[in-house]
């Protein structure tokens, strides 16, 4: 179903596997982590293209911005799509989410220019400043 109590479950989900899938361990996390985490960021893209392809309104399922759910389920997806060190599978999966749902998860401006920066990679040595030449 495509209802609020869906998207909690799956940012429960997310939340008891959590442990060591943002890359921040010493460790990578388990198989179990890996395909429980694959398997709820997939149904979360479900979920998101459902209700852009239904026209549902965000409210309804309490991913308006500002809400604790969008938050929490943002801020995961932001970090497993953009940090070093997450495994390559979990990364792709949250990178889907973000693409097929960018305007859900991140409704403003602001919120895409703070995730675009996350995710583009760094571009050491050189300067932000335009060139004399």
């Amino acid at each position: 179903d495509i209802c609020e109590q869906t998207f909690r479950l799956i940012d429960q989900l997310l939340s008891e596997v959590w442990d060591g899938l943002d890359g921040k361990k010493d460790w990578p996390p388990s198989q179990e982590q890996e395909c429980l985490s694959t398997a709820a960021l997939n149904v979360l893209k479900l979920q998101l293209l459902a209700v852009r392809h239904h026209g549902i309104e965000v409210q309804t399922l309490s991913l308006q911005p500002g809400t604790t759910l969008l938050t929490s389920l943002k801020k995961k997806v932001v970090e497993l799509a953009s940090n070093s060190g997450v495994l390559d599978t979990i990364q792709q999966s949250a990178q889907q989410v973000l693409e097929a749902a960018w305007m859900i998860l991140l409704p403003t401006a602001d919120e895409r220019a703070r995730a675009l920066s996350t995710l583009l990679p760094c571009q050491s040595g050189e300067s932000s400043q335009p060139s004399a030449g």
